[in-house]
């Protein structure tokens, strides 16, 4: 829009060679720059600050959104989240961002996430139906993070967020905008909700990816510095709990720890599993597999894990280093922020790091390994990386746990075994024939289409079904349904 080559400036390919070709370019020809530059200064004259006001406040502006009249318009939904979901990276933005992305094609989903770099705070449209209104944290709730962080000396931003929220009034701001209007507003973990509670909605849902409480006790130990905060977030999850019309649990097993744990009532639970976007993940076939990894210069075979920076993960990563030992003609291969944990440094020559990688870089690894391996041992809701495995045809190894609230069989979708005995099965599973990795592998695509497709997942929430709040109040709403 405002690049034009040759005539408002210079628009050349994202390699070196031709970055420099360009730079010399308009320093051996500085009176072309200089014409170049002085037609950029006239194509962005008329963009400025005077002009958008301008529109603001014209007496033609439509009506604001609170003001929504019409009956046939779409649900509006809020979502309020302790960081931010764009790009998704980890398991937890993955879910948000393609769930409500899915539910965006029948309702406006607004995400209001928090971040702490304020560079990065802004309003973005993800996709249609879908937006984030991103708020930046204050200094003063970053330094209380920090202090955290390094008292508990482990990764406790949710919880920091939890006690100190006050010291971000923006947020609340941006949420309670947000929400003036909504029809359903869902808190996405537990850690906001001392912002949500404040803010009168007709309908209130707590999207719970794990049982927290049970989660932040696996990360912090019963030390006694960490008391008081487990403590914390078991009182407000269970007062979420409590408060919500509907807690939408990633397994049945989390649901019956919330009856076990909070004493609330099962019917209020409502599964709504992890998934995967298969559009987006090709199936991709064992010949097809076979000739990617030569392309890649794969000689050996080659063995997946993808895990971020979260304690599951990196008790997993410590299995992974054992298992390496064990098949030191595999190459095993690692994505993700657990890279960067102590527990992968100083690995065997045959375990690799890889870091983080774009989408566009793990679907060509995707495409090429032989094995999928999930060796979880720990952990709540479900893993969704089984599930992007399953959908791009990748042999899956995990432990029982593993595939935990996942409808995949032992030996007809997937393969299952005790981490102990992962070396021995990853050897039966390469000795297979392509023809039985393919039958096992199709499978494992057919349920991830059916049953843990985002939308066929975001299409089973009742959004507009008349039981879908216990405390209707917008007449929008409940006419729609």
């Amino acid at each position: 829009e405002l690049v034009e080559h040759g005539v408002t400036g210079l628009s050349v390919a994202p390699e070196s060679e031709a970055l420099a070709d360009a730079m010399r370019k308009l320093v051996r020809n500085p009176d072309d720059t200089r014409a170049m530059g002085e037609r950029a200064r006239e194509r962005v004259a008329r963009i400025g600050w005077p002009q958008t006001v301008s529109v603001l406040l014209s007496p033609n502006e439509p009506a604001p959104a609170h003001n929504r009249a019409p009956a046939d318009l779409r649900p509006k939904v809020v979502v309020a989240v302790d960081f931010p979901v764009y790009p998704p990276r980890g398991g937890g933005q993955a879910r948000i961002y393609n769930l409500y992305k899915a539910l965006g094609r029948r309702a406006d989903c607004v995400l209001v996430t928090l971040c702490h770099d304020p560079q990065q705070a802004g309003r973005f449209e993800l996709a249609s139906g879908l937006r984030e209104v991103r708020v930046a944290t204050s200094d003063a709730h970053r330094l209380a993070s920090d202090r955290l962080h390094e008292l508990l000396d482990a990764a406790v931003g949710d919880i920091a967020t939890l006690l100190n929220h006050h010291l971000t009034p923006a947020y609340a701001d941006a949420l309670a905008a947000e929400a003036a209007d909504c029809d359903l507003l869902v808190a996405s973990h537990p850690y906001l909700y001392p912002v949500v509670r404040d803010i009168p909605v007709p309908c209130l849902w707590y999207e719970a990816h794990n049982v927290e409480y049970d989660m932040k006790r696996a990360v912090l130990g019963d030390r006694s510095t960490a008391a008081r905060y487990l403590a914390r977030v078991r009182e407000i999850e269970g007062e979420l709990c409590a408060r919500a019309d509907n807690v939408l649990v990633c397994s049945d097993a989390d649901a019956e720890r919330f009856v076990d744990l909070y004493g609330i009532d099962r019917t209020g639970c409502r599964l709504v599993p992890n998934g995967v976007d298969t559009a987006s993940v090709p199936y991709v076939g064992q010949e097809q597999r076979a000739m990617n990894r030569e392309a890649l210069g794969l000689t050996r075979p080659a063995l997946l894990f993808i895990g971020s920076w979260h304690q599951p993960n990196l008790e997993a990563a410590g299995h992974l280093r054992r298992l390496a030992e064990q098949l030191p003609l595999c190459d095993l291969l690692v994505v993700g922020s657990v890279c960067g944990h102590p527990v992968m440094q100083r690995p065997p020559p045959n375990l690799h790091a890889l870091n983080e990688l774009s989408d566009a870089e793990l679907s060509v690894l995707l495409a090429a390994v032989d094995i999928a391996l999930n060796p979880m041992t720990s952990g709540s809701g479900t893993n969704l990386k089984m599930l992007h495995y399953a959908a791009a045809g990748v042999p899956i190894l995990s432990t029982a746990f593993g595939a935990r609230g996942l409808e995949l069989q032992d030996r007809r979708d997937l393969w299952l075994a005790d981490v102990a005995e992962f070396a021995e099965e990853v050897g039966q599973l390469l000795e297979l024939g392509a023809a039985e990795r393919e039958v096992l592998t199709q499978k494992a695509r057919a349920k991830a289409n059916n049953t843990y497709d985002w939308c066929v997942i975001a299409d089973s929430l009742p959004l507009f079904e008349p039981t879908a709040c216990t405390t209707l109040g917008h007449d929008q709403f409940a006419s729609t349904a």
